[in-house]
């Protein structure tokens, strides 16, 4: 048997096993396997830790005990998985969810660029992740970008200018390529062709022209040029260049139908990649061999520890 046949046939017995706790059914001598499976290696317990996070909302027995952390025998109390705690210390470090976001006209899931053609001709391509409202009406054209990123060909309508709102900026043009991107404290936007009028909400206003870039954020707005990667995901590539390993992680994970964990805190190494849309599963685990991480994958999630 191979090892990873094993490690496959280890998680359904695991994930049996949170089965029968969460019904009362576990019996005594499965009680007693399951606890010496446990004893065997801090691996073990960490695996175990990691499956009854998504299961329970938090851990059934310390992965880094120094002596051997029994499951108590009871029934625990469940939570829904996307309902876990944003943060929750372990003996194994920080627990944190990739990809939550607000609600909004339309919700881009993980796995997906959103294409679509607006009734004013204009065309948007929407990054996995993302949450925009529309109103197109026939006096103004509006877009609000709630997280994630989108790029947009705009439609030339000198007499009614799209407008693209984000908590740091308005962006306003009348026909253009241009993108918008929410970032952690701050907005990005780029352009293509055409100019682009960005305002802070604080006031600051600046014009970009082709190949600038401008970051407006509550101090105001820096201009920069535009990376020429910048909307390769639209093509169907992840470029990373630099990006520490929680936030390539965090990039490549938008771009995965499961939802991402990370169960410890990550080294702070900077990582260059080109990466496929499609690949994001591959991708992760290629960073998790490079940087001596596990990943187990349970039904619609992808754990990081």
């Amino acid at each position: 048997m191979t090892d990873s046949t094993r490690r496959e046939q280890e998680d359904k017995q695991l994930e049996q096993w949170l089965l029968k706790l969460d019904s009362g059914d576990l019996a005594d001598a499965e009680y007693e396997r399951m606890n010496r499976w446990l004893a065997k290696s801090p691996e073990n317990r960490d695996r175990f830790a990691a499956l009854s996070v998504v299961w329970y909302g938090s851990a059934l027995v310390e992965s880094t005990a120094p002596s051997i952390g029994q499951v108590q025998r009871r029934r625990p109390s469940r939570t829904a998985a996307l309902a876990l705690a944003a943060c929750l210390i372990l003996g194994f470090g920080v627990f944190w969810i990739v990809g939550s976001r607000p609600a909004g006209d339309i919700e881009v899931p993980n796995g997906q660029v959103y294409a679509r053609v607006l009734s004013d001709g204009s065309e948007i391509s929407v990054q996995p992740g993302s949450v925009l409202d529309i109103e197109i009406t026939p006096d103004r054209r509006q877009l609000t970008l709630r997280s994630g990123a989108i790029h947009i060909d705009a439609a030339e309508e000198p007499n009614r200018p799209l407008q693209v709102s984000t908590p740091d900026a308005q962006v306003t043009v009348v026909g253009t390529r241009f993108g918008v991107a929410i970032e952690q404290n701050s907005t990005l936007i780029g352009v293509q062709s055409g100019l682009v009028d960005v305002q802070v909400k604080g006031g600051q206003r600046e014009r970009l022209t082709p190949g600038q870039a401008a970051r407006a954020n509550p101090s105001g707005l820096s201009l920069l040029p535009l990376p020429a990667t910048a909307y390769s995901w639209k093509d169907g590539q992840i470029v990373l260049e630099g990006e520490i390993l929680a936030e390539a992680l965090d990039t490549i994970a938008r771009y995965s139908a499961r939802r991402t964990l990370v169960l410890r805190s990550l080294p702070e190494e900077s990582v260059n990649a080109v990466v496929a849309i499609d690949s994001a599963d591959e991708a992760i685990d290629a960073l998790a061999r490079d940087y001596e991480l596990s990943v187990i994958r349970p039904p619609g999630f992808t754990i990081i520890f």
